[in-house]
């Protein structure tokens, strides 16, 4: 028996909406410390280090209170979006702008920061 059907037949013998049946997707936080994490991705490891980092990195801040930092998300997407706009001579790469990272990428990242 396939998947679906086995949610149908708990839906029709328990009365379980399907909703609930299926298994919740993963937050936006868990899906940008993946970013995060990613080599390939964010790859902010290379430049940071944070709570949960096995790589000592000291080329950029360390990230813990980010919220505190950064209060305003807006300001927080805009620098992750383009780090010259309010920096000039930032050496972060510009992962918006670059088309490094997409718009909803950028949203799970913070909301990963935003945990530290």
């Amino acid at each position: 028996m396939n998947t679906r059907a086995t949610l149908a037949v708990l839906v029709a013998l328990l009365g379980v909406p399907l909703a609930c049946a299926q298994a919740a997707p993963p937050s936006r936080a868990a899906e940008g410390k993946a970013i995060v994490f990613n080599r390939r991705l964010g790859n902010c490891l290379a430049c940071h280090t944070m709570q949960g980092s096995d790589v000592a990195s000291n080329v950029g801040p360390l990230l813990f209170h980010v919220k505190q930092k950064f209060p305003d998300r807006n300001k927080l997407f805009q620098f992750l979006w383009n780090p010259e706009s309010s920096k000039p001579q930032s050496v972060m790469p510009a992962f918006g702008k670059n088309m490094i990272l997409d718009r909803q990428q950028i949203e799970a990242v913070i909301d990963f920061l935003y945990t530290l």
